[in-house]
């Protein structure tokens, strides 16, 4: 077969098999990757190769596939189409979420998604029209506005793209400029040949070749993210340990160095003395375990805060953004008040988690129902409670819980003071559980989640050594009676004496 016969014949020297055979794999493979990893992008580009292998069966004219569509082969052409402007649409929503275009650019991301969303709206309506009524000719005419539409869409698109600061953006300007040059050259190769009545398939070698290219080129860039959000994953998980190691080691330097000044002071000093010391050994180690809570909290808090108060500016909301922003402030000057106080009161402490709970919940657009049920029996102003306590169970749940959750979200707390003895902590969320947060969430964010535990676990009994009765911690997983997931709830009962 010489080079002639392979550029002027795809239809019939196994070019387009090879084609449709290749947008098949990449569509299947690209699906699958979305189901393991859940990743947008990769679902909308195996949507994207799957219709323009569907775009392009019809130009089968001989072979398996085309034996075996050919009893559908009318209702293929009728779909032509229609199919065509699904892939055209896909192409953007898969650039754009690739991109992340929302986040550098949230307005042209709202106007350009939408008029996609709309276009889509619209012919799908006219292919319903199509099928009630068997008229073709109105969805073939629109078919041109919308080339035009979406022409214009794609040049106006480029104006973000050009302007991201995205590390694999060259990837989409390249493939999708040679996607365009080919389609020019083939529309125009195609008009020659047709004027001249030879056959046209030469002009579809020259799509088929820009579409094979730009489906590479596209390919390497979700190879290239997957492998960028590998490597943060793996920095991630590195600093973790070592931020924990640091904190393993400075707790057990400590320990020995005091305990080596115990053992000292026990041969020379009274008792009185030595129990003094004692009580200075409890309180530094007492300060480490509120150190090594703080470390675990999550280190990009300040930086998403202002990040979300920063959009309601660029969206000229300004007095959304100075009413979080005095929230904000307020809430930094009492986690600083909290870092040098061993407790806080109770009042304090329900203040400084309603403030943290407010800040997290801008950045899920408020979408979080938030409740303080508190008895006016309680005294809140003189009940202490060791600082910052419960500042784990609400990251928790709004992060492990509520963030994954679709629909309506709530976050209950309910206080309570049943008798003289025991106050009665309730932190209650109607999240997906720690069961499927474990499975969206992985392994290292769970180990994560059981040393925030155990820290917050060791600071009750340093703090409640002292009471004449013990405190109890309980987690209870909420389930239905088909035993699915309905939330969390935290029982803290704390000893007032």
């Amino acid at each position: 077969m010489d080079i002639q016969t392979i550029l002027s014949k795809p239809f019939e020297n196994g070019v387009l098999d090879f084609f449709l055979g290749f947008m098949f794999a990449m569509s299947i493979y690209h699906l699958l990757l979305y189901i393991r990893n859940g990743d947008k992008s990769f679902l909308f580009y195996g949507l994207y190769t799957f219709f323009v292998f569907c775009s392009n069966i019809i130009q089968l004219r001989q072979g398996f596939l085309f034996e075996l569509t050919l009893s559908i082969k009318p209702e293929l052409d009728a779909l032509n189409e229609y199919v065509n402007e699904i892939y055209y649409s896909l192409y953007f929503l898969f650039a754009f979420t690739f991109l992340d275009i929302q986040k550098e650019f949230p307005r042209w991301d709202k106007y350009i998604i939408n008029i996609i969303y709309i276009l889509l709206i619209g012919c799908s309506v006219l292919y319903l029209f199509y099928l009630i009524t068997d008229i073709r000719v109105i969805m073939v005419e629109a078919y041109y506005y919308f080339v035009v539409v979406i022409s214009v869409l794609g040049i106006l698109s480029y104006i973000p793209i050009f302007r991201s600061s995205h590390s694999l953006k060259m990837y989409i300007i390249i493939g999708s400029m040679i996607m365009f040059i080919c389609s020019v050259v083939s529309i125009i190769e195609f008009i020659r040949l047709k004027s001249i009545d030879l056959d046209y398939q030469g002009a579809f070698f020259i799509l088929f070749s820009g579409l094979g290219i730009e489906t590479l080129l596209f390919a390497v860039a979700l190879g290239q993210k997957q492998r960028l959000i590998l490597e943060d994953k793996n920095k991630a998980q590195q600093l973790l340990i070592l931020q924990l190691k640091e904190n393993e080691n400075l707790k057990i330097s400590i320990q020995k160095q005091l305990e080596g000044e115990i053992r000292l002071l026990s041969e020379q000093v009274e008792l009185d003395k030595l129990d003094k010391l004692k009580s200075i050994y409890d309180k530094q180690i007492s300060d480490l375990h509120l150190s090594s809570l703080r470390s675990q909290m999550n280190p990009h808090f300040l930086f998403n805060s202002l990040n979300s108060i920063k959009l309601y500016i660029i969206e000229n909301e300004k007095e959304q953004a100075v009413y979080y922003l005095n929230k904000f402030s307020k809430l930094v000057r009492k986690i600083l008040s909290a870092s040098r106080a061993q407790t806080l009161s109770l009042k304090e402490e329900i203040e400084t988690m309603e403030l943290y709970t407010q800040i997290e919940n801008i950045r899920f657009q408020n979408e979080i129902d938030i409740i303080f049920d508190i008895s006016p029996k309680v005294d809140r102003a003189k009940i202490q409670l060791p600082s910052l306590i419960l500042q784990p169970f609400y990251e928790n749940a709004i992060w492990h819980g509520l963030s994954k959750k679709t629909g309506y979200k709530r976050l209950l707390t309910t206080i309570r003071q049943p008798d003289d003895i025991y106050l009665q902590i309730t932190i209650e969320d109607n999240g997906i559980g720690r069961k499927q947060a474990n499975i969206h969430k992985g392994q290292r964010v769970a180990r994560q989640e059981s040393v925030g535990l155990k820290l917050t676990n060791d600071r009750l009994e340093l703090f409640c050594r002292n009471k004449s009765y013990p405190y109890d911690l309980e987690i209870e997983d909420l389930t239905d009676k088909h035993d699915n997931p309905l939330g969390t709830r935290i029982k803290l009962s704390y000893p007032l004496v």
